[in-house]
């Protein structure tokens, strides 16, 4: 079944003025998670039978539509208007609200809901366009665990058994976020993936030798978040797995990568044995991305360091 979203959905959520509210255009359905400013169609240029998205509009459209002669700017908003978009929002500086009340009543029955937004066009697009993409986006279940180590997402993944829920435990005594375990949904949003914990099992861990341990309940509230950018792919590796296939990171200076939702997300690969602290590594890890991200390469610097030293040494023989 396709996901949609209903015109009274996004009045609850982000209220403002309904203008035309009736009992049917409160039910229509929104399928799109694209929102629309219709620039090819203000300029008369219709590709579709219909409009299925909300169509935005701001100062910009208004101030179009009124630099238009008044028998043009009709037959636009009459184009628009018959091609039934689901719903209107007007953002606070549009101010053609009346005009487009009466045009909608008197050609399409006020079937077009009419919301107008105390928000600015762009911050339409940021809300509004951001909650709908989301809410309408397909997600997909993974196996994995979540934590929000200094900011990051992380993403651990490794086989049954390995000691994902132990990390998990370890990065939470040391003051990280946790997401989810085992069943991890994921979608795809623009060039980001975005992480949310399985509703069947978020706030639970299951520990072999122990069993379930509900984190809000034995953590607080304030340990859990509901959603996060996946930034950093960990997989959690015995040692004795690892061959001349897989060789162990020694130096570091290149960033590798996993795809995942075909976006790739910077991967490290951390061998497990006895005596390791993973947790901890794994903070290094993700203090190594930010570095990474920031500009600066531990790997790099170390190399032009070591170079330096060498041609120093040998210019003083």
């Amino acid at each position: 079944m396709q996901p949609f979203v209903l015109v009274s959905s996004i009045y609850k959520r982000f209220g403002g003025k309904f203008v035309n509210k009736t009992s049917l255009n409160n039910q229509r359905s929104v399928v799109e998670p694209a929102l629309s400013r219709l620039g090819m169609e203000l300029n008369g240029a219709f590709a579709n039978k219909k409009i299925n998205s909300v169509v935005v509009w701001g100062g910009m459209e208004c101030e179009f539509l009124f630099s238009l002669e008044e028998d043009k700017r009709l037959d636009v908003l009459k184009k628009i208007i018959l091609k039934n978009p689901p719903l209107f929002l007007l953002s606070s500086n549009f101010s053609e609200v009346n005009l487009i009340k009466e045009l909608n009543e008197k050609w399409n029955d006020n079937s077009s809901a009419i919301i107008k937004l105390d928000y600015s066009t762009k911050e339409i697009f940021s809300s509004v366009g951001t909650w709908l993409s989301k809410t309408l986006a397909t997600w997909t279940t993974i196996h994995g665990s979540v934590v929000s180590v200094f900011g990051e997402g992380v993403l651990i993944i490794g086989e049954p058994g390995i000691g994902k829920t132990e990390v998990i435990l370890d990065l939470l005594s040391l003051n990280h976020l946790f997401l989810g375990d085992d069943a991890i949904r994921i979608t795809r949003l623009g060039n980001a993936v975005i992480a949310r914990a399985n509703p069947q099992s978020s706030e639970f861990i299951q520990i072999r030798g122990i069993g379930f341990i509900n984190i809000k309940e034995a953590i607080g509230r304030s340990k859990i978040i509901d959603e996060s950018k996946i930034n950093v792919i960990i997989e959690l590796k015995s040692y004795k797995n690892f061959s001349q296939n897989i060789p162990l990171e020694n130096w570091g200076e290149e960033i590798k990568y996993k795809e995942l939702l075909n976006v790739k997300i910077p991967y490290y690969i951390l061998p497990v044995q006895a005596g390791r602290n993973i947790s901890e590594l794994i903070q290094a890890c993700v203090n190594d991305h930010k570095l990474k991200k920031a500009g600066y390469n531990s790997a790099a610097d170390f190399d032009r360091i070591t170079k330096s030293y060498l041609l120093k040494n040998k210019n003083n023989q």
